[in-house]
């Protein structure tokens, strides 16, 4: 049987979203503020002067004495300027607008792989390929289905259209503001089928707990610069992602997953091996969820597709890179480059900060510890051994080995270590430790 040609329906039947490829945060984030704003730009001189260097010999106006003549044109430089100090300005423009390595040549003979900034405001949202998979737009719209989710929305929408950021303010000698009106919900329904407002409304009410976190993201962000604002929200909703394929996968099962979280820095070898294996269930589970999706009738409007990933891929549609990117590149799980068995959970440093403004607000001052860990395994189902219950649940959920002594509470002081750093938490004289989200460093 021939591939059907419109294979993405089957990852839209099953997530709203493609999941066939790897997305990295700046995909994600240009996908979802276009989506938010409807405008496109498409940023030719910003793009000739910063788009990372191909691997081959750089061809039309992405030439160093091509590029000169054209920003003097265009009145971006003064003509005296010498090559090496244009050559050097580059380089510095490149690292505050291209930090995800997501900026391709997109003018020349051959498209790149798209040009997806570093955003720092509305008028550097470019989208030439769907990198994303449209899970952007699947994250707005069903975002609009809860108050919750319109808060940030709005939020969102209210940052971009503050004052320029100095990013911003650095690059608008290159900045064309002319803006290009695009809808992708014509583009998204071509690719993946309709979602209907009750799948939106049904997925808006399974991820209210997540939703709900990530407004208060969005109110304690409130005081940082707009980077980092657009950052932390960028990483939140990576991790609402990730919670929504855990729940995806959970279909059929008898079970919920949980993340085990190892913060032991690989001083315990069993907490290592366990958050290895609950790595590996997840994403086992996430394979294999199409065959109870699909005994679910999810798959009634694109059976051929199923048909051609039974005969062809034994019911494991490709996920692979999007699984992995979407834990690794927001700070969920760790190592980068490395095989698949040695992939474990372990929290970044910007990750857990945001995770720790999800789960507490600023008017609550302290908050101690257990609370804390209840908290973020509730909304994030990520434990790490910490709490009284920890013990009984791992073992009932088939994580064995693991003592109390000898790897749970390392691990946990891992964690308070690392918040401590952060300022996220505070140990007292009498050994509590209490958590908050404004930081305070006086405990270092």
């Amino acid at each position: 049987m021939p591939k059907p040609k419109l294979s993405p329906l089957l990852y839209g039947a099953a997530f709203g979203f493609n999941t066939d490829r790897r997305i990295k945060p700046a995909h994600f984030a240009s996908g979802f503020l276009l989506a938010l704003t409807g405008t496109n730009y498409k940023q030719t001189t910003l793009n000739f002067t910063v788009a990372s260097p191909s691997k081959k010999e750089p061809e039309g106006k992405y030439k160093l004495d091509l590029l000169k003549g054209h920003l003097v044109e265009q009145g971006s430089i003064n003509e005296s300027m010498a090559d090496r100090d244009i050559h050097l300005l580059r380089s510095h423009l490149q690292s505050v607008a291209d930090n995800d390595g997501a900026v391709n040549a997109m003018f020349g003979k051959k498209a790149g792989f798209g040009s997806d900034y570093s955003i720092s405001s509305a008028d550097l949202i470019t989208r030439f390929k769907d990198n994303d998979g449209f899970s952007g737009h699947f994250v707005k719209i069903v975002l609009q289905r809860s108050a919750d989710g319109r808060k940030i929305l709005e939020a969102v929408l209210n940052w971009l259209q503050q004052d320029r950021s100095v990013g911003r303010a650095l690059l608008s000698p290159l900045i064309d503001e002319e803006a290009i009106e695009e809808n992708l919900e014509e583009k998204a329904i071509a690719h993946l089928g309709v979602i209907t407002i009750d799948r939106r409304d049904a997925i808006a009410s399974l991820m209210q707990k997540e939703t709900t976190a990530i407004a208060r993201v969005c109110e304690n962000a409130n005081g940082m610069t707009l980077e980092t604002k657009l950052r932390f929200v960028v990483i939140a909703l990576g991790c609402w992602l990730a919670a929504y394929l855990r729940k995806t996968a959970c279909t059929g099962l008898n079970e919920s997953l949980l993340l085990l979280a190892d913060m032991s820095n690989g001083q315990s070898q069993k907490m290592r091996e366990q958050s290895r294996w609950s790595y590996s269930r997840f994403r086992e589970a996430l394979s294999v969820c199409f065959q109870n999706l699909a005994d679910r009738g999810d798959f009634s409007e694109c059976e051929a597709e199923w048909e051609w990933v039974l005969e062809n891929q034994e019911g494991k549609p490709k996920i692979e890179e999007f699984y992995r990117e979407i834990l690794i590149r927001n700070g969920l799980a760790q190592p980068r480059a490395s095989r698949i068995a040695a992939k474990h959970f372990e929290l970044q440093p910007d990750t857990l900060h945001v995770l720790t403004l999800s789960a507490l607000a600023r008017k609550e001052g302290l908050v101690a510890l257990p609370e804390f860990l209840d908290r973020l395994f509730e909304i994030w189902a990520i434990c790490f051994g910490g709490r009284s219950l920890d013990p009984d649940l791992l073992a009932q959920s088939g994580y064995t080995g693991l003592d109390r002594d000898r790897d749970l509470t390392p691990n946990t002081e891992g964690l308070v270590a690392l918040l401590i750093d952060l300022g996220l938490a505070t140990r007292y004289s009498d050994g509590i430790v209490m958590c908050h989200c404004t930081p305070n460093f006086n405990n270092r």
